[in-house]
């Protein structure tokens, strides 16, 4: 085929998509999920304050930032993750449209004590950082919907928390916590809470104030008792307490209608509770050495278990054969 006939040919086909050579040229690479033009260069960015609207300056190996920052007021979307940062300027908090801020995976030792003033953010990523301590600020953060601050050196929850009403998730593992402020329990519409890895010797009875949670994550901390208010938690699907140094596990555990996943791993439980064969809704439960001795003949009642992990843990022969015979449907690792 001549060169010219591939000429028309290209000229007939964007003139029926509606294409153009131009066009293609001008494409700007886009945030598909926010519909927002991406900027990774600061420079660039502060040549149009006025249309910048997301701004990804991650693993650009930045130690700090500049304060001319705080001239781009559209901003919804900054990105400074993977860098070395190891504090934010005050004037990030001039961002008055902020919506998402992204500073994990940094050095940072501390968040400016006027956070706060970011009315509109509703996610704030500080995780893998050295924080000791959340602004007082922070729970002035009414639209928050993700706090996710996990794999720091924070050893309190601000008192304040409970006047995040929107917070849907939040991560606090990997922390040094010790105490869970009464405010907490005042977040009725959380979904996802993990304090996994503290050292939380205590839970309050006021669990069933958390009617909305799907995931409780209490895993490698050091209680010595579990409340019965967990009956209340109406929609959880998912509890760990994976080596979290239990011995007993609520009569009323049965109350948990939805509850998919149980992990009681690496405690030193001895027995269940008969009502655990109302757990209508339970695929997978995990004993991993936790010291138990047989489990409850009202288990037959549950048609939808798939997975048992009985491992590390001493039965007699005629146990086993009484497990198996239990649970025909369900892969039981002994």
């Amino acid at each position: 085929m001549c060169n010219c006939m591939k000429k028309i040919i290209i000229a007939i086909f964007l003139l029926i998509t509606g294409s153009s050579v131009f066009a293609m040229e001008n494409v700007k690479p886009v945030d598909l999920i926010n519909g927002y033009t991406i900027y990774r260069n600061l420079q660039d960015a502060l040549k149009n304050t006025d249309n910048v609207y997301s701004l990804d300056l991650s693993k650009q190996n930045l130690k700090s930032l500049p304060a001319s920052i705080k001239e781009l007021k559209n901003l919804r979307i900054l990105k400074i993750s993977y860098n070395k940062l190891i504090v934010l300027p005050d004037e990030i908090c001039e961002l008055s449209n902020l919506e998402r801020l992204d500073a994990s995976n940094n050095e940072l030792v501390s968040i400016p004590e006027k956070i706060g003033q970011l009315s509109k953010l509703n996610k704030l990523f500080l995780f893998r950082n050295k924080i000791k301590s959340l602004p007082i600020s922070i729970t002035d953060l009414k639209e928050l919907i993700i706090l996710a601050v996990y794999k720091n050196q924070i050893e309190e929850i601000p008192a304040g928390i409970g006047n995040l009403s929107k917070l849907e998730e939040l991560y606090l593992n990997i922390n040094k916590i010790i105490n869970i402020p009464s405010e907490l329990y005042k977040l009725e519409n959380l979904k996802i809470l993990d304090l996994s890895y503290n050292s939380i010797t205590y839970i309050s009875d006021n669990l069933n104030y958390f009617k909305n949670l799907e995931k409780l994550d209490l895993s490698y901390n050091k209680l010595n008792y579990f409340p019965t208010s967990i009956s209340g938690l109406i929609n959880l699907k998912e509890l760990v307490l994976l080596n979290s140094n239990i011995t007993n596990v609520p009569e009323n555990i049965g109350d948990l209608q939805n509850l998919e996943n149980l992990n009681l791993a690496f405690n030193n439980i001895r027995k269940l509770p008969e009502s655990i064969g109302n757990l209508k809704a339970l695929m997978s439960l995990d004993l991993t050495r936790s010291e138990i001795k047989n489990l409850p003949d009202t288990m037959r009642n549950l048609l939808n278990l798939k997975f048992v992990t009985l491992s590390m843990n001493t039965f007699e022969n005629s146990v086993k054969s009484k497990i198996q015979s239990t649970l025909p449907k369900a892969q039981i690792f002994l």
